[in-house]
């Protein structure tokens, strides 16, 4: 393996664990969220984008608790859970 092959893969290896860092995160929100109905959801929603849009919080701190009620809509809507967090975080990064 080239020098070459071998600083891509630990660039990979160091994004990967970016991305299971904030997994963990996301699957933080798990346990109180499913404790929730689905009117709950909606407001923790509203609270959310308000907390962004008006208060300021940053896109990357919303992130976690944003994917992890999007996760939880779609387990209850469409009787699935998504488990591929690291998928729709690499879909956010941007690529050089």
């Amino acid at each position: 393996m080239s020098i070459l092959e071998r600083a891509l893969r630990l660039g990979e290896a160091k994004q990967f664990k970016a991305y299971s860092k904030r997994v963990e995160r996301i699957n933080d929100w798990e346990a109180e969220l499913e404790l929730l109905e689905d009117d709950e959801l909606k407001e923790q929603f509203a609270e959310l984008r308000a907390r962004v849009q008006e208060e300021g919080l940053s896109l990357d701190d919303a992130l976690p608790e944003a994917f992890a009620l999007t996760r939880e809509v779609g387990r209850r809507r469409m009787s699935m859970r998504p488990v591929s967090g690291v998928a729709g975080l690499a879909r956010l990064t941007p690529r050089g």
